[in-house]
């Protein structure tokens, strides 16, 4: 009789594990689907980057994130966009938009330069090479992908959590899904005229 009931309970969390996984992606590819509808209704990259914004935060939530503008010639990222720092307070939400790093200093940001793919900090705390700032000190929790066009990488989106080991690698992943489709118009407006 044990048996057979612990049997039933493997097979009940297996599909309870089965329906959460089925729901993730039901919500990414709704979220994706929102992201191409975005990308087609406007050529402005602003309002591209703030809706594709918007519309990670279901799938890949954050408590503040933002999008960082690569500039080639000097090799550093400056923040172009963000959401939810003003929770932090003002003057946190300033510094945050005015920040600017240099890659080569910079990491986790480097990382994703020279790999092109997506990078996770579980605990900013904990991480010897997280490089601190004031503006970030509630960031316990990092993820990060590069939006990367015709080989180069243009930007990156960053997104924070405040509770420690939050982020997992398939939330880089899912990140990852939305820098492909911010690519495009990035590299637009990235391009010489």
């Amino acid at each position: 009789l044990l048996q057979a009931l612990a049997n039933q309970m493997a097979v009940a969390l297996e599909n309870v594990r089965l329906f959460d996984a089925e729901r993730e992606q039901r919500q990414l590819a709704e979220a994706l689907r929102g992201a191409a509808a975005t990308l087609s209704a406007t050529l402005d990259v602003d309002a591209v980057l703030d809706r594709l914004l918007d519309q990670i935060a279901p799938v890949v939530p954050f408590d503040s994130g933002n999008v960082m503008l690569l500039d080639t010639s000097t090799g550093r990222i400056r923040v172009v966009r963000q959401r939810g720092y003003e929770q932090f307070g003002e003057q946190v939400a300033r510094e945050i938009a005015g920040l600017s790093f240099e890659i080569a200093s910079t990491p986790n940001l480097q990382h994703m330069a020279e790999t092109g793919l997506p990078h996770i900090v579980p605990d900013t705390a904990t991480d010897p090479d997280w490089v601190k700032v004031e503006a970030s000190a509630n960031v316990r929790s990092w993820a990060g992908a590069p939006i990367v066009a015709e080989g180069q990488v243009l930007a990156f989106f960053s997104l924070d959590k405040i509770e420690p080991n939050f982020y997992r690698p398939e939330h880089g992943q899912w990140l990852a899904a939305f820098a492909a489709q911010a690519a495009r118009p990035v590299w637009v407006a990235a391009r010489p005229s």
